[in-house]
């Protein structure tokens, strides 16, 4: 099985995260060798969720809190389990890059998503692939997707975040979107 999805960015509004549901829901369903998923902004999940019922399409968060405490603004691992999510990304460089997760942190959202057995996509970075070109992967159980993957046991998944000058992997299927 290929894993392939994409994180969404704060500036789009909700009519264009429902478009890319919707159009990731039809590869979802006409591509049943590919799991496709989307992690969107967090006050849109249960609505594209529930768009998506029935697609095969995977949902998920961009975000979880690594602290047991009540505290405003975060979101528990608990409460992302009870809105039925299919995965939660951990980790990505954006967040690293601006101070938000420090590796105490990443560590502690972990745990609070084994705890509550939600899958994890779990960023381990650019830095830390230039660091270690020579990284055995495979000795440690991962698959080499260059910079993000899950970790979880059963699956390995793939995300890919394009830029404008990103040029398609050789291994992709379809066409890149001009």
């Amino acid at each position: 099985m290929f894993y392939f999805g994409t994180n969404t960015k704060q500036n789009l509004d909700a009519i264009t995260h429902e478009e890319v549901v919707e159009m990731a829901a039809l590869l979802a369903k006409s591509n049943k060798d590919t799991q496709f998923f989307v992690l969107p902004t967090m006050p849109l999940v249960r609505e594209l969720k529930k768009a998506s019922h029935g697609s095969g399409l995977w949902v998920g968060a961009q975000r979880v809190s690594g602290t047991q405490k009540n505290t405003t603004g975060k979101i528990s691992a608990k409460l992302l389990a009870e809105s039925d999510l299919d995965l939660v990304m951990v980790g990505h460089a954006e967040r690293r890059a601006f101070g938000e997760d420090s590796e105490a942190e990443i560590n502690n959202q972990l745990k609070a998503l084994i705890e509550v057995k939600l899958p994890i996509l779990y960023c381990i970075g650019e830095e830390f692939l230039e660091e270690n070109s020579v990284f055995d992967l495979e000795e440690h159980g991962w698959v080499n997707h260059e910079s993000e993957m899950i970790i979880d046991c059963d699956m390995d998944i793939e995300m890919i975040e394009p830029t404008d000058d990103t040029p398609p992997k050789e291994e992709s299927k379809g066409t890149w979107p001009n």
